[in-house]
């Protein structure tokens, strides 16, 4: 979804259960990323997280501006700000892992040496120590392990047993609907920063 219209869709449904659980908290990630850029490569990077993120964990919930329903609905835990900060992240760090693997692009382009990207991409989505230890043992040790597959499957099991009440992890086809996020939002950084150095 272009950014555009995905600040327009959070605009539009300021009052709904979509804002309230999800949106509101993008808002507050994409405001932070305005304020701690310093170029427009590293705003776009920034911006284009918090919409996947947002666009990924609104779908599994079943709200927001996502015109197909790609998963099942499921049985939700009782409405938590903290738990969907926590998955919001998941998927955020998912997506960093990831980046890694393009690792001389991003930098270049960011103009940000690797601790550098790190210690912003923490600040700007508030990790917290439990958030950085899903990153390193779980995400990053998956794909070490088990590449993309691993990773997709690490992140999106991470994911379900923090948002949903009982075990209710995604069937074969919504994984690959949610490997095929991750790839998209992926080519979607990588070109949003190409654009932007280029124009």
């Amino acid at each position: 979804m272009p950014i555009i219209t995905f600040i327009k869709d959070i605009v539009a449904k300021a009052r709904g259960s979509y804002y309230y659980k999800v949106a509101r908290h993008t808002q507050l990630y994409c405001q932070r990323a305005a304020n701690q850029s310093s170029n427009n490569q590293q705003r776009r990077m920034l911006f284009v997280a918090a919409a996947a993120a947002d666009e990924t964990i609104a779908s599994l919930l079943g709200i927001g501006p996502a015109l197909e329903k790609a998963y099942r609905p499921r049985i939700t835990s009782k409405f938590s700000k903290v738990k969907v900060l926590s998955v919001m992240k998941v998927y955020l760090s998912a997506l960093l892992v990831l980046l890694g693997s393009h690792r001389d692009e991003i930098l270049a382009n960011t103009e940000l040496d690797e601790q550098k990207l790190l210690t912003k991409w923490c600040s700007v989505y508030d990790y917290n120590i439990n958030d950085k230890k899903i990153f390193n043992d779980t995400l990053l040790a998956a794909f070490k392990s088990g590449g993309f597959e691993g990773l997709a499957k690490s992140a999106s099991s991470c994911i379900i047993d923090g948002l949903f009440s009982e075990d209710q992890q995604l069937q074969p086809d919504e994984l690959i609907v949610f490997e095929n996020s991750l790839a998209y939002d992926l080519a979607a950084i990588l070109r949003n920063i190409r654009l932007t150095k280029a124009g």
